[in-house]
């Protein structure tokens, strides 16, 4: 088998995506193209210097360009327009089924209201799964630096229905608090926590 057949087998297996944050998948041509339509400045002067940037070297260099990309977004349009982006390069790729995350904070803190960010997003995926036959979970990420509370008063702002994405606490323990409506101490991660520390009491008493 070539390459080239190789290459070819693989794009079209059928496959599932099941961690992607929806901001991080901007392309540089799309971003340019929204910072245009808002009338917004770029910190790079080029689709190429920012294609180029994208080869980052640390954490703070990629922050940003996820911010910087982020920060284009400002309409519903906006986050239909990256979201059905995304949705298109990824069911051309094989992808039957994908999960994604949005980070509701990086946006509301820019003034942007949760519900723009969530029907735009939400409106690609439906159209998506009608036209191209992709399936998808929406997850609510929310920023680690910030409190807890600031992400109960993230969500209470736009009063997104709890049935409207799913959530794990795999990724993020405040996300199992809000589908539980427990804190961490009550929710499952806390017991966890505490039948690790009782074992590991019962092992240093052990003589």
């Amino acid at each position: 088998m070539s390459i080239a057949d190789l290459n070819a087998y693989i794009s079209n297996l059928p496959k599932a995506e099941l961690h992607v944050h929806i901001e991080g998948t901007l392309e540089p041509e799309l971003i340019f193209e929204l910072a245009a339509r808002n009338h917004l400045a770029m910190p790079y002067p080029s689709v190429q210097e920012l294609r180029t940037a994208y080869a980052f070297t640390d954490l703070q260099s990629f922050l940003d360009l996820y911010y910087a990309g982020a920060g284009v977004l400002i309409t519903e349009q906006d986050f239909y327009d990256m979201t059905m982006a995304y949705l298109q390069r990824a069911r051309a790729d094989g992808v039957l089924h994908t999960e994604i995350m949005f980070d509701p904070q990086t946006h509301t803190q820019r003034g942007i209201a949760i519900e723009t960010v969530f029907t735009g997003i939400v409106r690609a995926l439906r159209e998506a799964h009608a036209t191209i036959g992709i399936s998808s979970y929406l997850l609510m990420s929310f920023l680690r630096h910030l409190s807890e509370q600031e992400a109960f008063d993230t969500l209470a702002a736009g009063g997104v229905r709890l049935s409207n994405f799913h959530t794990t606490a795999l990724c993020s323990p405040t996300r199992a608090c809000l589908l539980t409506g427990r804190n961490h101490h009550r929710n499952g991660l806390g017991r966890v926590a505490d039948k690790i520390m009782k074992n590991k009491t019962a092992i240093m008493k052990t003589p």
